[in-house]
C-alpha cells in the first residue's frame, strides 16, 4: 500500500491510499490523481512502483514536473522525504510498500545562484495565471536569452520555491501549437477537452427566406420604371410627402402593367413604391418584433436575424439607385456629405451607414434594434444560456457586490447576459448605467446615461459625469476605449459590484484587452500597476459565445490577483462539447468569496461546484 498526500497552496490536504503499480495524475477524470487547476496538464505525471524503487515520469506536460525544485526530463527517482511540484500542488510519498527498498539518492543540486537557490529553478509550478495549449508532447523548444537580474519574489509558502532572477516566461511555441478548431479555448484556464467555439460556429449554415421569383420581378419592373424616369428624381426626404407618393405610386403601376409579372401585382406594386419614396424592404423588417438585426449588403443582398438565426431576407432591393436613395433618407439632409455615420431611431435602433467609395457594392446598411423584453437568469437557464447551477452562482456573486465583466464577440450575448445580471440588483441599489444605446433593465433606483460622440460626450466623459453622481455600481455596457481606466480605478476603490462589457475569446483575452484599454486612458501608469488595478476591480470574468440556440456562458472565472506580468485565474464553471451538443460543468474549485458568505451567515449552496 502506498500513500501519497497531496498539499494544496492554501494549505488544504488529500490523502491516496493505492495499492497498484502506476498512479497517473492529471487535471481530467481517468487519473488516479485528479488536480483540477489550469495549470496541471489533462495528463501530467505517472509515478511508477516497482520492487527496487519509486519513480516518477513527466507526461509531457506544459508546466513541467519538478522534484525538490528542480525539473525533471525523464524518469526520475524519488525518495520518501522528496517533494515533487504539479502546478500548485505538492506531492509527497507517505509510506512505502512492503518490500521496496529505498532509491538511490537524487542527484546532488547544482551550486546555488545569485539569490541562493539552484541556477535552474523556474516557476512554472506557480503559473497558474498563464492559460494552457494542447498537450502535443516532445521536448520543449528552449526559450529566450536569460532576462537581467530582477529582484527576488518571496514564497507564497514554505514549501514553494524561490523564484530567482533566472527566470523565463514560457516559450512563445507553448501557446501557439494547438489545432485550428481548438485554438480559441486552448487558452482558456479550465480543462482543454472543451471544444472551441469555432468548431460550433462553422457548421453554422445562412438559412434562407429569399423569393427568387419574386425579385426577378422586382427588378424588371425597376428596369422599365428607370426608362421612363431618371434615377436622380427619387426624393431623399423622409417621411415622404403626399406628392411624391402619389406620383411614384403611378409611375410604378405604370411599369408593372408594362412588364405584367406573374407575381402578386398589388404587393409588387406596394414595394416599388415603399423602394421609391421611403425605406424599402427594411421598413417591414423594423416593425417586425421577431427580427433582431437587419444586415444590407448590396442592393440584392440582405440578411436578417430572427430568433438568433440568420437567414437571407425574403426581399431585397430592386435596384442599386434605390438602396442609394433609402441610404441618404436614414443619414438625413447634411450640410457636408458623409460617407459612413450612424443614426438612432427613438426607440433605441442603431443603424450604422456605409457609403461609396468606402463600399465599393453599394451602401451598406447595419440594423441592431433594441431587446423587446428582458431575460430573467432563470429565463436564460431555460434556454440552455447557461445552468442552474452558473445562474444561482451568479446571481450570488451580483447580490455579494462582486464586479464582473461578460466578454465574447459581437452579438455574442453580452449585453443580454448583463442585463439578466443587473436585474437581480436591489431596488435601492444606486446603479448608474453607461450605454451606447440605452436598453438594458436597471433597478429602481437607477440612473441612465447614454453617450452621444457626434456632440462630443463619448462613454469616457460619462464614466466621469458618474462618478460625481454617487453611485453604488456604475454599469458600463461596451468597453472598447479610454473609458476602460476610469471603470477600473472607480471599480477598484469605492463602486465595488460594478459590471462591463468588453470583447474576448476567454478571461485572458478580456483582461488583456482591458489592459490595453486602459493604457489609452492614463498613459503615466505603468503596466504593471495597471494589472494591479485590473486584479483588484474585477472579480468574476464571465466568456459568452454564439450558438444555434441563441448564445452560450462559455466560462465562468475568478481572478485571484496578479502574479509577475499575468493574472492568477481560477476557472469555476466551463461549457464542454460532447459529440453533437455538450454540457456545463463546474471545475470543483469554491470561489473565495463563498467562504466569505458563508461567515457572514448566509445560506450559500457548496454543491453547485460538484459534478
Amino acid at each position: 500500500m502506498v500513500t501519497i498526500t497531496v498539499s494544496e497552496k492554501g494549505g488544504q490536504q488529500s490523502t491516496f491510499e493505492f495499492s497498484k503499480p502506476e498512479i497517473t495524475i492529471g487535471r481530467m477524470k481517468g487519473n488516479d490523481i485528479v488536480l483540477p487547476k489550469g495549470n496541471v496538464s489533462k495528463r501530467h505525471s505517472r509515478i511508477l512502483i516497482t520492487d527496487a524503487a519509486f519513480t516518477i515520469v513527466d507526461l509531457g506536460s506544459t508546466n513541467g514536473t519538478y522534484v525538490n525544485g528542480r525539473k525533471i526530463t525523464g524518469e526520475q527517482p524519488i525518495t520518501l522525504s522528496d517533494k515533487i511540484y504539479i502546478g500548485d500542488f505538492i506531492l509527497q510519498v507517505e509510506q512505502e510498500a512492503a518490500g521496496i527498498g529505498a532509491p538511490p539518492p537524487a542527484p546532488p543540486a547544482p551550486p546555488p545562484g545569485p539569490g541562493g537557490a539552484p541556477m535552474d529553478l523556474q516557476p512554472e509550478p506557480f503559473q497558474d495565471i498563464q492559460p494552457e495549449p494542447m498537450d502535443m508532447g516532445g521536448p520543449p523548444n528552449p526559450g529566450p536569452p536569460p532576462a537581467p537580474p530582477a529582484p527576488q519574489i518571496e514564497p507564497r509558502s514554505a514549501d514553494v520555491p524561490r523564484l530567482e532572477s533566472g527566470w523565463q516566461p514560457r516559450p512563445q511555441e507553448d501557446v501557439t501549437v494547438d489545432r485550428p478548431a481548438d485554438r480559441m479555448l486552448s487558452r482558456v484556464s479550465g480543462p482543454s477537452s472543451v471544444a472551441g467555439p469555432s468548431a460550433i460556429l462553422d457548421s453554422q449554415e445562412l438559412g434562407s427566406e429569399f423569393d427568387p421569383a419574386f425579385h426577378a420581378a422586382q427588378m424588371d419592373v425597376a428596369r422599365v420604371l428607370f426608362e421612363t424616369i431618371n434615377p436622380q428624381e427619387l426624393p431623399y426626404g423622409y417621411p415622404p410627402n403626399p406628392d411624391d407618393q402619389n406620383h411614384f405610386q403611378q409611375a410604378v403601376a405604370n411599369a408593372v402593367g408594362t412588364v405584367n409579372p406573374s407575381v402578386d401585382r398589388d404587393r409588387l406594386t406596394s414595394v416599388l413604391v415603399s423602394e421609391c419614396v421611403g425605406l424599402g424592404p427594411l421598413e417591414a423588417y423594423l416593425d417586425d418584433p421577431s427580427i433582431r438585426d437587419i444586415y444590407v449588403n448590396r442592393f440584392d443582398r440582405v440578411v436578417i436575424r430572427r430568433e438568433g438565426a440568420l437567414a437571407s431576407a425574403p426581399h431585397a432591393y430592386s435596384h442599386p439607385a434605390l438602396l442609394t436613395a433609402a441610404a441618404y433618407r436614414l443619414l438625413g439632409p447634411r450640410d457636408v456629405e458623409v460617407l459612413t455615420d450612424e443614426v438612432r431611431f427613438g426607440d433605441g435602433t442603431k443603424v450604422h451607414v456605409v457609403m461609396p467609395p468606402l463600399a465599393t457594392e453599394g451602401p451598406v446598411i447595419t440594423v441592431r434594434k433594441p431587446p423587446t423584453s428582458h431575460a430573467s437568469l432563470d429565463e436564460l437557464v431555460q434556454n440552455g444560456a447557461l445552468s442552474q447551477g452558473m445562474a444561482e452562482f451568479l446571481s450570488r456573486a451580483a447580490m455579494a457586490g462582486r464586479s464582473i465583466v461578460i466578454a465574447g464577440p459581437t452579438s455574442s450575448g453580452k449585453s443580454t447576459l448583463l442585463s439578466a445580471l443587473t436585474g437581480e440588483l436591489a431596488g435601492g441599489t444606486r446603479v448608474v448605467s453607461v450605454e451606447d444605446h440605452a436598453h438594458i433593465q436597471l433597478p429602481e433606483n437607477a440612473v441612465r446615461l447614454e453617450a452621444n460622440p457626434g456632440m462630443g460626450y463619448d462613454s469616457r466623459y460619462l464614466v466621469q459625469a458618474a462618478l460625481a453622481m454617487h453611485p453604488q455600481r456604475i454599469v458600463v455596457d461596451e468597453c472598447r476605449g479610454a473609458e476602460a481606466y476610469d471603470w477600473v480605478t472607480a471599480a477598484a476603490c469605492g463602486t465595488e459590484g460594478s459590471m462591463a462589457t468588453t470583447h474576448g475569446s476567454s478571461a485572458a483575452d478580456a483582461l488583456g484587452r482591458l489592459e490595453s484599454l486602459c493604457l489609452l486612458g492614463s498613459r503615466d501608469v505603468t503596466p504593471r500597476g495597471i494589472r494591479d488595478q485590473i486584479a483588484r476591480a474585477v472579480n468574476i470574468v464571465c466568456v459568452v459565445n454564439r450558438s444555434n440556440e441563441g448564445f452560450r456562458l462559455q466560462q465562468v472565472t475568478e481572478v485571484q490577483g496578479v502574479d509577475l506580468d499575468a493574472f492568477r485565474l481560477n476557472d469555476i464553471f466551463y461549457y464542454r462539447v460532447e459529440g453533437t451538443g455538450g454540457a456545463f460543468h463546474p471545475t470543483g474549485y469554491v470561489p473565495m468569496f463563498y467562504e466569505d458568505l458563508r461567515n457572514a451567515g448566509v445560506e450559500v449552496d457548496f454543491g453547485i461546484f460538484r459534478e
